[in-house]
């Protein structure tokens, strides 16, 4: 069985919990409704897309300032970023007075995370695409060198581009460990 690592992060309110349950429990907007900020990390084991051989640990992190701070501890390092598969980092593409923050946060997230997960993909999410303010031309400044997907829960690009990555992680493992059979 192939069991993905996949950190969720982002500022506040950037549509983590939002992005989990559209895509992992395969709720609609409607469904999910109003709900409480992720307190701490929120960490849930779904089973991906029926299949019996992989199971995706969704670590979903608040993203409020007291609890990104007690991520970059001793203690959370190592339970947070180590042994990580993927990590998405949603940005608010409806919010361009947030995007210099979240360029911050992600540089440090992305630090930790490839001294702790050397070989983990990172993927940036543009979310709430259906209602952006900010161009892909303006995303990038902030994420350079990293490739944005605009995502939304509302027309299901959310969901196709999680699948499309996570297909395409999974197919490259596999191959990967056929290579090393041989």
């Amino acid at each position: 069985m192939v069991l993905l690592k996949i950190l969720v992060m982002g500022l506040p309110a950037s549509g983590k919990t939002t992005y989990i349950k559209h895509v992992f429990e395969e709720k609609e907007l409607a469904q999910i409704g109003d709900y409480i900020p992720t307190f701490g990390v929120s960490i849930a084991l779904y089973p991906y897309k029926g299949s019996v051989e992989v199971k995706v640990s969704a670590f979903d992190c608040g993203g409020q300032t007291s609890f990104i701070d007690t991520y970059f501890t001793d203690q959370w390092v190592p339970r947070l970023f180590g042994e990580a598969s993927l990590m998405f980092f949603l940005v608010d593409s409806s919010s361009k007075h947030n995007l210099e923050d979240a360029g911050k946060l992600f540089r440090k997230y992305y630090e930790n995370l490839r001294r702790n997960s050397p070989d983990a993909e990172v993927f940036i999410m543009a979310s709430k695409w259906d209602k952006h303010t900010i161009s892909e031309a303006e995303l990038q400044k902030g994420f350079k060198d990293m490739r944005i997907y605009p995502i939304s829960v509302l027309d299901g690009s959310a969901r196709r581009v999680t699948q499309n990555i996570i297909n395409d992680f999974i197919k490259r493992k596999k191959e990967g460990e056929e290579q090393e059979g041989t």
